[in-house]
């Protein structure tokens, strides 16, 4: 139980692990990223507060890209920022100025995409790592409004489905990630939220 004993972890949001283990934990409150090892063990700590390259306010959702990077949600300075997984280092912006209050992102590696639920604007934009916006999913269909407060983002590997909490309407919707295609939505029990 190494992680059960993070006396030092807080206000923790988002967390993606690496095929190694080690794990990388969004520290809203403290606009931080804390990395831990397998074995539970604190191994670095990335960004402050600000709005300066690898400087965060309230980040929120993260995930691995390929190897060697991490997206963070920066929810507080609108963007999403690509670091070196192992030093934190900033590589790039990759939301070209399109988003409001980015909340979680997902990577695709098949189309080498970064998918990003952005709460305010009650979309899911789809950026490449260059930071171009090449999609926008925010209608079904038929053409009405698919989301009120898409909150999380998740592809799922196994169906290659892109998978998107909306917290209003306390839904999940399955995504085809590469023709932007809504596939299916899952009502949730009544008064239950999708996290």
């Amino acid at each position: 139980e190494p992680f059960a004993r993070l006396p030092e972890l807080q206000f923790p949001f988002g967390t993606a692990i690496q095929e190694d283990g080690t794990t990388f934990v969004t520290e809203t409150k403290y606009h931080r990223i804390r990395v831990f090892g397998a074995d539970g063990e604190t191994r670095a700590v990335f960004g402050s507060r600000g709005t300066g390259a690898g400087c965060f306010e309230s980040p929120r959702g993260l995930c691995i890209v390929g190897r060697d990077m991490v997206a963070v949600a920066d929810s507080g300075n609108a963007r999403v920022q690509l670091l070196r997984a192992e030093t934190g280092q900033p590589v790039r912006y990759v939301s070209g100025g399109q988003l409001y209050r980015p909340w979680d992102v997902a990577w695709v590696p098949e189309i080498e995409r970064v998918f990003v639920a952005d709460l305010a604007k009650n979309c899911v934009k789809v950026f490449t790592l260059k930071g171009e916006v090449v999609g926008t999913v925010e209608l079904d269909n038929v053409g009405e409004p698919l989301f009120d407060k898409p909150c999380r983002v998740e592809y799922h590997p196994l169906t290659g489905n892109i998978h998107i909490a909306d917290r209003q309407s306390a839904r999940v919707h399955a995504i085809c990630p590469k023709r932007f295609i809504h596939l299916a939505t899952r009502e949730l029990r009544p008064g239950a939220t999708p996290w």
